[in-house]
């Protein structure tokens, strides 16, 4: 077994994989281990350094650190609170992009701008004190994004594929974490301001 990404799972006889975002491919099957929910992060550093934005405008005037999907090679789109609390896309120049998630955290937490991080990237940061969040969380609403554990259709689902997804799932429980919850969902946020 293992875990990656954006490879082929039927035609490199991957037993099970680990996925973010969206499942196409008609020959997998997706269980969803957790809903993918998103965190406007910012180092601490950074907000001594560059000052906390106290309103929408105020982002315009701030580095952002950019995700470019691989598949698509389009930027991952920012959502932002509106004065009632619901999250619209938002047009921010990004200052930096890259189409690694882990690097993207990694810029964040080294000062380089706000990030949009998926709650799996951010949690560390934001446990250690090294990243804060500004908002409380952002879920994309399509039912189909997640953290999946992908496999091939078979007729008999091995027992090892089996023993392991049942083994994430548990984790992800103790951790905080189901199908239909995160631990972000209890965040509190240390800025929370509408834009």
């Amino acid at each position: 077994m293992t875990s990656t990404l954006h490879v082929d799972v039927i035609e490199n006889e991957i037993d099970v994989a680990l996925r973010t975002g969206f499942v196409k491919d008609s020959r997998l099957v997706a269980r969803r281990l957790s809903p993918m929910d998103f965190l406007t992060c910012v180092s601490p550093r950074y907000l001594e350094v560059h000052g906390v934005p106290r309103c929408a405008d105020d982002f315009q005037q701030h580095s952002w650190i950019g995700f470019r999907i691989k598949e698509t090679q389009q930027l991952q789109p920012i959502f932002l609170p509106n004065a009632k609390g619901e999250y619209l896309p938002y047009v921010l120049e990004r200052t930096h992009i890259t189409d690694d998630g882990e690097a993207m955290a990694h810029m964040c937490v080294d000062g380089m701008g706000f990030a949009q991080l998926p709650h799996f990237l951010a949690k560390l940061g934001l446990q250690s004190g090294t990243l804060v969040s500004l908002f409380p969380y952002y879920r994309p609403p399509q039912p189909d994004n997640g953290v999946f554990a992908i496999y091939p259709k078979r007729e008999y689902l091995p027992a090892k594929v089996r023993v392991f997804i049942e083994f994430m799932a548990s984790s992800l429980e103790a951790a905080g974490e189901g199908t239909n919850y995160t631990w972000a969902e209890n965040w509190v946020p240390v800025v929370n301001f509408p834009v």
